[in-house]
């Protein structure tokens, strides 16, 4: 666990959310995501949260499915890309579980 721990650590950058947001009444961690996904400047938040999936974008970040990814990525693996989108759902679990 710990292994694992620093190699994601090593290609990611905790945030600190500076703004609190309610966009969804229902689930406070929701928010708390969303929150991160700003802060990190998120392209994506990836997700299988019913409430966060029902918004489907929030200030030009995409909320979408894991299956979604290779569609978004334009059907190709794109290294950059997905190591951008690990560090952006890193940042988001870091600041609601850690």
């Amino acid at each position: 666990m710990r292994a694992a721990r620093q190699q994601i650590e090593s290609f990611t950058k905790l945030v600190d959310p500076k703004q609190t947001l309610n966009v969804v009444d229902a689930d406070p961690d929701v928010n708390r995501i969303v929150e991160c996904a700003v802060e990190a400047g998120s392209q994506f938040i990836v997700t299988h949260d019913s409430d966060l999936l029902r918004m489907t974008r929030y200030e030009g970040i995409e909320i979408m499915k894991v299956g979604a990814i290779p569609t978004t990525l334009g059907g190709r693996t794109d290294r950059g890309r997905l190591l951008r989108l690990v560090f952006q759902i890193r940042a988001m679990v870091s600041r609601v579980f850690l």
